[in-house]
Formats: structure tokens, C-alpha cells, sequence
């Protein structure tokens, strides 16, 4: 936590700030269902009176010890010292989470659509979203390391952005995994390949098994050998099946349509094809363990590591099964 000191903003400077972060992020989060009553329900009320108490709490964390004030607490309530110090260390950690996560909703907010829920739809909506917030309630607040914590961040503010694009699941898993586990998953995204035809939807996405097969550590020089990998699987993340497959590359179309498609595929970043280097048009299959559902939506928060050596053996690879790998024009 930041220490107490001269350049430590006053509870009133706060507020201000806060205030000013919740004017900028209001409009777009009217126009989400059911998400700014979820964060009311979180933070104590991070809008009008509750604002305040909210800066009040974040002061009190950055200059107070919160074991003075569990022991306070306690006292007047009679509840146990070790159960209040949790609840304050817990809320402590969701409200910085919660204030991180509107920053970067505000640094987007031009780029949301609207939304509008109505009858059963928006009942059923809201108790989905209460229950997700509370999930995320439950996973976050027992964060303590920085790269967890800044997925929880970016998690949060997917979420709010788009609700539904983090499930419950991925929650869980974010909430039992540890700095290592978050360390190689983001070495095996960087290494990952994804067919997707708009860089959004995901139709595959794998690390693919380069210069061997994966149970015989041919990606242990990026850091991705087989313990590696069963780490990730065992954290659920990845399938235990490292060698399955799928299809890359040109793709024939069905009926009267005489040529070929390609969905492109995303490797660091960039969108890639493969183009053939004769006149055959089969696609070409990519074994490699291939990544779980949560593992999938985790990929859209993770930054990509340069591996630029790794993407010099993907392209050799492709060439010796007759194409080339070569960036997309879409």
C-alpha cells in the first residue's frame, strides 16, 4: 500500500477525484444493465453520500493501520478480531480493484455500444450480474500478487465494457492461480496462435507444437516445457491434449463458388495467413495443446511477450509443410 506522507492527497482531494471519475464513467454505465447497482453493492455506494464514504475508506487504508480499526470494530460489534480484519483487508482490495477498473472504462468509454433490457430479460439479467460481481467479490479480495491483481483489473473492466465476456469459471481459476502460474500463461500466449476471421471471435486458439511435439519438450527453449504445460492444464487453462489439431491455412468453399477462403490467424499481435507455395490448396493441420474456454477469454488480457526467435521457427515450420506464413492484409 502507498504510505502516509506530505504528497498524500487529503480525504477531500479524494473525494474530488473520485467524484470527477464517477461523472466521466455515469453515462456509460447507465446505459449497462444492472452494473453500476452491482458496484454500489460492492464498494458501499461509489455514487452521491456513498462516494464519500468510499474516499473516506481509501484514506483511511492509506494512512491508518486497518488492524487499529478492525480491533475498533470489533469491539463495538462483538464480532471476532481475525473475521472483521479480513472483511476490511477484502473491501480494501475491491475498491481499489473497482477504482483501476473505471479508470480504464473511462479511457474507453467512446468505443461502447448501448444496451437496453426490459421485463424477465432485465430481472434475469440483473441476478446474473449480481452474481458474477459477487463471485468477482469473493476471487479478488484475497489477491495480494501484483500480476493477479492486475488481471482482476483488467477482468473488471472488461466486464463492465461488455458484460458476459468473463464467466464465472474464469473467476474461479484467476482466483486459485498464483504469480508462476500467470507468468506462464502469459509465455504461452505469446507463443499462441488464433484462427479468427475479425480478431474478436475465436474460432481456435493453441500453442502450437513446433519442431516436435509438445510431450517431448520441443518448446522448452521458450520456456514452455511439458511440467510447464501441465501446470497450465492442471490450472485450467489448457487441455490435457497436446496433441490434438486443427485446420489452417486456405480453405475450399462449398457448392458453385470456385475459390478458396482463408481465415487469418493472430500471432503476437499481428494477423497472419498462410499462403500456399504451389497451386495446392490444403489446408495444413496444427497440432498443439489448445487452450480451454476460460483459457481463451483470459487471452484477451494478457500482454504479449516478443518472441521474435519462436516466430522465426513458426514461419520455418509452415515452409516445410509448403506455405508461407505472411501478414494479412485484413
Amino acid at each position: 500500500m502507498v504510505s502516509s506522507g506530505e504528497n498524500e492527497p487529503s480525504e477531500s482531494s479524494l473525494h474530488g477525484e473520485l467524484t470527477e471519475l464517477w461523472s466521466a464513467v455515469k453515462p456509460l454505465l447507465r446505459r449497462i444493465p444492472n452494473v453500476r447497482k452491482a458496484i454500489d453493492n460492492l464498494t458501499g455506494g461509489v455514487s452521491t453520500i456513498g462516494f464519500k464514504a468510499l474516499a473516506s475508506r481509501l484514506q483511511r487504508y492509506r494512512t491508518e493501520n486497518l488492524k487499529n480499526e478492525a480491533q475498533q470494530i470489533a469491539s463495538t460489534t462483538g464480532q471476532p478480531l481475525p473475521v472483521v480484519l479480513n472483511q476490511l483487508v477484502k473491501q480494501r482490495c475491491i475498491d481499489e480493484l473497482m477504482i483501476d477498473a473505471l479508470r480504464r472504462v473511462e479511457d474507453s468509454a467512446d468505443n461502447q455500444s448501448t444496451k437496453e433490457n426490459d421485463g424477465e430479460a432485465e430481472a434475469e439479467s440483473r441476478c446474473s450480474t449480481d452474481r458474477w460481481f459477487q463471485a468477482f467479490y469473493n476471487e479478488a479480495g484475497a489477491v495480494d500478487e501484483e500480476d493477479v491483481r492486475e488481471a482482476f483489473v483488467r477482468i473488471l473492466a472488461g466486464e463492465i465494457q461488455s458484460p458476459g465476456s468473463y464467466s464465472l469459471q474464469t473467476l474461479r481459476i484467476m482466483g486459485a492461480i498464483n504469480r508462476s502460474v500467470a507468468q506462464h500463461f502469459c509465455r504461452a500466449a505469446s507463443a499462441s496462435i488464433r484462427l479468427t476471421p475479425d480478431g474478436s471471435h475465436i474460432i481456435d486458439a493453441r500453442i502450437p507444437a513446433v519442431g516436435g511435439t509438445l510431450g517431448q519438450n520441443c518448446l522448452k527453449a521458450e520456456n514452455l516445457s511439458y511440467d510447464v504445460l501441465i501446470q497450465l492444464t492442471e490450472n485450467g487453462l489448457v487441455h490435457p491434449d497436446y496433441g490434438s489439431y486443427h485446420h489452417y491455412g486456405p480453405l475450399d468453399l462449398p457448392l458453385q463458388v470456385q475459390q478458396t477462403y482463408q481465415i487469418p490467424f493472430v500471432h503476437q499481435e499481428a494477423m497472419w495467413v498462410l499462403e500456399p507455395n504451389s497451386e495446392k490448396n490444403v489446408p495444413v493441420r496444427v497440432a498443439g495443446a489448445k487452450f480451454t474456454s476460460c483459457g481463451v477469454e483470459l487471452l484477451k488480457i494478457v500482454d504479449i511477450d516478443p518472441l521474435p526467435i519462436f516466430t522465426a521457427k513458426l514461419v520455418s515450420h509452415f515452409s516445410k509443410s509448403g506455405y508461407r506464413m505472411v501478414r494479412s492484409n485484413n
